[in-house]
């Protein structure tokens, strides 16, 4: 009777504790699953900017040409800065996309 008792504890314990395992488990899952879908709607956003991005890069390399054509000297210097904030900011979009896209494929 005390060894049946003992077995019926110890079966409870380790049903407890799997049960806590598994719950474990599940929490760690959902976590992972939510950053993943976190990942999935970042990439989107800046596969929607990229071109956007690009537009804008060449907008300003055609205005910064033209200027220099009419020798527009300092009109020309001015888009050059503008010029290199949108290839930073292209650059900065397209190493975020690499970094999410190398990020999902560390979830699995």
């Amino acid at each position: 009777d005390h060894l049946c008792s003992r077995v019926r504890v110890a079966h409870s314990e380790h049903s407890s504790g799997l049960q806590r395992l598994l719950d474990e488990f599940q929490a760690q899952r959902s976590k992972l699953q939510a950053r993943k879908k976190e990942a999935v709607e970042a990439r989107k956003q800046l596969a929607q900017q990229q071109p956007q991005l690009h537009a804008t890069l060449r907008k300003l390399n055609q205005q910064q040409a033209q200027a220099a054509e009419r020798e527009q000297f300092e009109e020309a210097e001015k888009l050059e800065g503008e010029v290199q904030r949108a290839k930073e900011a292209l650059d900065e979009a397209q190493a975020k996309s690499l970094s999410l896209v190398q990020a999902f494929d560390a979830f699995d």
